[in-house]
């Protein structure tokens, strides 16, 4: 009840009243509906008249048990209706109250309204546009989009235009009219997550699965990367000098994909040095990828000579080599996990260079 407290007041303090003033006028003081006073009170009358109706409307409508429709309904719309309604209200009070005639004014209204079209067509697209954009609610502020090169947050949305921020930090404005003629994607889900794709080049003669299991544990060792839905690979072509490998990795809406891809990509050289896989496709034709390989594995003799400087073993580097003839060199990055807490291995670290830590779970 409390918000038809409003409506009657205004009904009550402002309607009666100047309807009161109108009785006066004519029944009392007997002026004619052509007098000055009588013409001001009328225009006044039915200004205020308008203005409760508007006031019922608004508590009908989005006050009295339909709280839900104020947000379907946006406030763009409302605005423009209640400037339509009061126009042809004021100009039926304009037109009986004080006898003038509207059809010259519509008339040059109507040439004018042409010539404004024409001039500013690209601008009212926009307007237009932005009208329809909105009472859909397609996206709203903070969403992440993507419109042809364009993908960002968006920060504002406007009758003309919607303003985006980059991941590069730029601000671009693209126009209303825009944004209706292209294809949009709204990037993310319920979850606030979003799967993006990483291609990745292999050289030919590495097995697939090997591959695979390289590519999925670069992607685990991601900082952001969710564990569901999981990662996956897909082998998606085989071209003339390399394998074309897809990762799907999931990530939050909000997150910045290049950052996201620099580390996959780092992680990903790193797991392809210790696995022997060539990255590169310029290596696959003729075997050449055998040979960068074979070229690029450190000898028994060099981790011999790696052995002997280091105090782990105490031993001249003629006694290290059987040892070094059945190792291998790996390469970490820093932060990398070496051996996954509660994973049972049956291979010894020797840390020729840098340092490592354990950490409790």
């Amino acid at each position: 009840m409390k918000s038809w407290k409003k409506p009657i007041d205004l009904i009550r303090n402002s309607c009666l009243l100047l309807f009161g003033a109108m009785v006066l006028l004519r029944a009392v003081v007997g002026l004619p509906t052509t007098h000055l006073a009588v013409k001001i009170v009328d225009t006044l009358f039915w200004i205020t008249v308008i203005n409760a109706l508007l006031v019922i409307f608004n508590v009908v409508v989005f006050e009295t048990g339909m709280e839900d429709k104020r947000s379907r309904a946006p406030k763009l719309l409302i605005d423009l209706g209640r400037i339509f309604l009061v126009a042809i209200w004021a100009a039926l009070v304009v037109s009986s109250v004080w006898g003038v005639d509207l059809q010259g004014l519509l008339a040059a209204l109507g040439v004018g309204s042409l010539v404004i079209g024409l001039a500013l067509q690209d601008t009212l697209s926009s307007i237009f546009s932005g009208v329809t954009m909105i009472s859909e609610r397609q996206f709203n502020p903070g969403d992440r989009i993507k419109l042809g090169d364009v993908e960002g947050v968006v920060r504002a949305i406007s009758w003309r235009a919607v303003t985006v921020a980059t991941e590069e930090g730029d601000i671009v404005v693209i126009p209303n009219s825009q944004i209706v003629r292209e294809r949009l994607t709204v990037i993310g889900n319920d979850l606030g997550a979003r799967r993006i794709p990483i291609e990745v080049k292999v050289a030919f003669g590495h097995p697939p699965e090997t591959v695979r299991e390289v590519l999925l544990e670069a992607a685990r060792a991601t900082r952001g990367v969710h564990s569901e839905p999981a990662p996956g690979v897909q082998l998606t072509s085989l071209d003339d000098f390399a394998i074309l490998y897809r990762v799907l990795i999931t990530i939050d809406a909000d997150r910045r994909i290049p950052g996201v891809r620099s580390e996959f990509l780092s992680n990903l050289w790193y797991g392809a040095e210790r696995s022997g896989i060539i990255l590169p496709g310029r290596y696959a034709d003729n075997g050449m990828w055998r040979e960068q390989a074979r070229a690029s594995r450190p000898t028994s003799e060099g981790i011999a000579d790696t052995l002997a400087r280091l105090d782990t073993f105490r031993r001249p580097r003629e006694a290290l080599l059987p040892l070094a003839a059945k190792a291998r060199m790996e390469i970490f990055r820093k932060g990398e996990v070496l051996i996954p807490a509660g994973r049972r291995g049956l291979n010894a670290y020797v840390v020729a260079r840098g340092s490592a830590e354990t950490y409790e779970t």
